[in-house]
């Protein structure tokens, strides 16, 4: 009994004290929403503050305070500087590019300028008007007439482009074409335009008119077969920060042409490519070790019309070359007709006389004293003062170069049928930085020579050299 009134009695003070507090909870809730609902209106308490007199509190209602407790904080990454996100954006692929740019307007600004700065169209460019058949009336047509798929007349996009490969639309590449895309693009720095067959000296006139050639250090014409000399002098005058110059395969250059251009940019000139250029002679390569110099590393005379002393000066005069490419021309005769060193009518061809002279180095070189009638030695005479006379080249151009060159990695001697082992030792004895080197059509080497160019990456003509690289 006594335990059960005492139950009943803490039920009750239980109670009292819940009703209470919720009481006091809702009185207190009133005040607070009569206080920021009406501001007027004054509600006496026990402890009521004064109004401030000067300034009025400004009206906040418990929805606005209630949404302003909830705002989440600021994202912390876009308050970093331009110049980190940059760094960040260059390392990035283009997937990850296309994300950055949809994030912010700030990223979309900072990441567009990368994402454009090495573009490769892939289309071809719509048609542009002749420009001489503008007015200042109808310039609108730049804009009208650009091509939305490369829409380099904006300038957040046109701008943007350091770095401009038009080699895959080479085929509608046109003159009105490249003019209109070298204005839009004023911060070009390399520009190639291979296989280009349409492009004229017109196009290398309004280049170096544009603000382009102030900042232009690579321009490849590989094959671009309708310019001639009046180009290298357009280069000659306005580009001077040309650095790589590609020129091979342009039929129509001749040596007053690229010796003009070499004697204004000569010193500046890193890598010159002039393979194929048919109408080069050997004093075009004296014209490059002249004004070129120690600044040349990478040089490609490959097909041209050289001899021993043309490579020797310019082994000499320039020794920092890292990359040479010296391989001769096909044959134009069959593989199929049997070699006669003594046929009078064979030795014409300076590739037959190669193979000949590599003939009588060989046999020197393993001690064999061929037997000949007097007839054959008197031929014979003549055929090495032949040699002689023409200056070709021959293992000592092969040691010349070993000697000279300390930092050459690559040397492509392709059909080089005179070489021997003993320049190819000479070569890798005295060429401590070669990695590869060129040996396609090199017949008079033998399996010695195979083994003297084992560290090296080696392309060669025959089944043994290339069963026994890849033993390595």
């Amino acid at each position: 009994m006594v335990i059960s009134f005492i139950t009943w009695i803490f039920s009750w003070i239980d109670f009292i004290v819940v009703l209470y507090i919720h009481f006091r909870s809702t009185i207190r809730a009133a005040i607070y929403i009569v206080k920021y609902e009406h501001p007027g209106v004054r509600v006496k308490t026990r402890r009521q503050r004064p109004q401030p007199i000067t300034k009025k509190l400004p009206e906040i209602r418990v929805r606005d305070f209630c949404q302003i407790k909830s705002k989440p904080k600021e994202f912390s990454l876009p308050k970093l500087p331009n110049e980190i996100l940059i760094k960040v954006f260059n390392q990035l692929d283009k997937d990850s590019l296309f994300q950055s740019i949809t994030v912010s307007k700030k990223w979309n600004q900072l990441a567009i300028p990368v994402l454009w700065k090495s573009t490769t169209p892939t289309r071809p460019i719509r048609f542009i008007p002749s420009f001489s058949n503008l007015d200042n009336k109808r310039l609108r047509l730049f804009s009208d007439g650009a091509d939305t798929n490369f829409p380099v007349h904006l300038t957040c996009y046109g701008h943007a482009i350091v770095n401009l490969d038009l080699s895959l639309i080479a085929s509608s590449l046109d003159d009105h074409t490249f003019r209109y895309i070298i204005h839009h693009c004023p911060k070009l720095t390399t520009l190639s335009l291979s296989n280009s067959r349409t492009i004229t000296d017109e196009s290398l006139r309004q280049l170096a008119r544009s603000p382009v050639s102030r900042n232009l250090r690579t321009l490849i014409l590989q094959n671009c077969r309708q310019i001639t000399d009046q180009s290298l002098y357009y280069l000659a005058k306005s580009c001077r920060q040309l650095k790589t110059l590609h020129i091979g395969g342009c039929s129509r250059l001749t040596h007053e042409g690229v010796d003009h251009l070499l004697a204004h940019l000569g010193k500046n000139m890193q890598e010159l490519y002039l393979n194929d250029c048919t109408r080069l002679t050997s004093r075009t390569i004296q014209s490059v070790a002249h004004h070129c110099g120690p600044e040349l590393e990478v040089l490609d005379l490959a097909h041209l019309p050289f001899k021993h002393q043309d490579i020797a000066q310019l082994v000499m005069l320039c020794p920092n070359i890292t990359n040479l490419n010296i391989s001769l021309k096909k044959p134009s005769t069959s593989r199929s007709t049997p070699f006669n060193p003594f046929q009078n009518n064979s030795l014409d061809d300076d590739h037959r006389l190669h193979r000949f002279a590599g003939l009588l180095d060989s046999l020197a070189n393993h001690g064999i004293q061929p037997t000949l009638s007097p007839e054959s030695t008197r031929h014979l005479e003549s055929l090495i003062e032949q040699r002689r006379q023409r200056d070709l080249v021959s293992d000592r151009t092969i040691i010349c170069v070993a000697k000279n060159l300390k930092k050459l990695r690559r040397l492509d001697l392709n059909r080089w049928s005179c070489l021997t082992d003993s320049s190819i030792r000479a070569l890798t004895n005295n060429s401590n930085h070669l990695v590869v080197v060129g040996l396609l059509g090199c017949t008079n080497l033998s399996d010695a020579a195979i083994k003297y160019c084992r560290y090296l990456s080696v392309s060669s003509p025959s089944s043994s050299l290339s069963s026994f690289c890849s033993k390595k």
